[in-house]
């Protein structure tokens, strides 16, 4: 198994006595499966629970939400690399604006692509990155993801 998001959250799964597998999917990009789906809102919904009753004060660097900027012709745009349930949460309860820690050394370029390293090491086409690249840059969802949300929002209103 690779090292990384889903390893961490396969461990974190299991510290929570639920059993997830890479099958499962990877919460930071879906689909997932129902019993993911499951887990990861129960955890943000404790993070939320954490911060309306405790506030968010970091008090270490490490418990800063952290992400690394992602840049083309100008535009630019936060990836959060460390705090994927503190920021909706914050969000959640009416924040609109996030503190986050950018990490100085890792800024991902989009004219950069042949050295990311989801290309180098194969795990997505140069055309895959980009295209997933523009999206995050956009702030625009997968279509099958809008198509989702809007049935889901047609159902709990009907």
């Amino acid at each position: 198994m690779k090292r990384g998001k889903l390893g961490r959250a396969e461990r974190q799964a299991g510290e929570h006595g639920v059993q997830l597998s890479q099958a499962d999917g990877d919460y930071a990009m879906g689909p997932v499966s129902r019993a993911k789906g499951e887990f990861e809102f129960v955890r943000l919904t404790k993070v939320i629970d954490s911060i309306r009753q405790y506030g968010y004060v970091p008090q270490t660097r490490r418990e800063n939400i952290s992400g690394y900027i992602m840049e083309a012709d100008g535009d630019w745009a936060v990836m959060i690399q460390s705090g994927s349930h503190r920021a909706p949460a914050l969000y959640a309860l009416g924040w609109r604006s996030v503190p986050v820690l950018i990490k100085a050394n890792k800024t991902v370029r989009r004219q950069e692509l042949a050295s990311w390293p989801c290309v180098r090491n194969g795990q997505m086409t140069p055309e895959e990155a980009l295209k997933l690249f523009d999206r995050v840059l956009r702030e625009e969802d997968p279509a099958w993801l809008k198509a989702r949300w809007c049935d889901a929002r047609r159902n709990a209103s009907g």
